[in-house]
């Protein structure tokens, strides 16, 4: 091999070489960014969510805290159960609010939760007709009435535990700064 082909092939390997490694570290700035910007905005996204899902919770118990006083129909009063309407209606204002704010795993227990929130509203307004009748009548009580405080507890025990963890699966939402993508 003569000295000039062997010039010209070692310039075509050495702007090979530049080449694939101009590309090599093109790329990897490139991810680098990528993930850098995944990051930004999930720290720009955490402050509004965390008003949310604090808001979301704040609701939440003041549903429970309506409920404080009601171990059974007999503590159900009208009062009481127009102070239950009332927190659960608060529901329709934060709960958009979470579902846009996402993540899905969030959202879903959100709706869980509401869910769960209009089922115990309806069993007061049943509680409370329940309260009603048994003072109208005094010794019958009817079946629908017993199977409904029965479930009463499970149902505000079973409340009670989503929003615990609807708690727990925000705060790790909360957390997550994108570090980890």
């Amino acid at each position: 091999m003569d000295a000039g082909l062997a010039a010209v092939l070692g310039a075509v390997a050495g702007a090979i070489g530049a080449v694939g490694g101009a590309w090599t570290t093109s790329r990897a700035q490139w991810k680098s960014a990528r993930l850098a910007a995944r990051a930004e905005h999930r720290r720009q996204r955490r402050d509004p969510r965390s008003q949310v899902y604090s808001e979301f919770l704040s609701v939440a118990n003041q549903f429970t805290d309506a409920w404080v006083g009601v171990a059974n129909m007999s503590a159900m009063t009208d009062e009481k159960r127009v102070e239950i309407r009332s927190a659960f209606l608060a529901f329709k204002n934060v709960g958009p609010a979470v579902a846009l704010s996402g993540p899905e795993e969030v959202s879903v227990l959100a709706e869980s939760i509401r869910n769960q929130a209009a089922r115990l509203t309806e069993m007061s307004r049943a509680l409370w007709a329940g309260h009603v009748v048994v003072k109208v009548e005094d010794a019958v009580v009817e079946p629908w009435i017993l199977e409904i405080q029965s479930n009463f507890l499970n149902d505000l025990n079973e409340y009670a535990s989503e929003v615990a963890k609807f708690t727990k699966v925000a705060r790790a939402t909360l957390d997550d700064d994108g570090s980890n993508l």
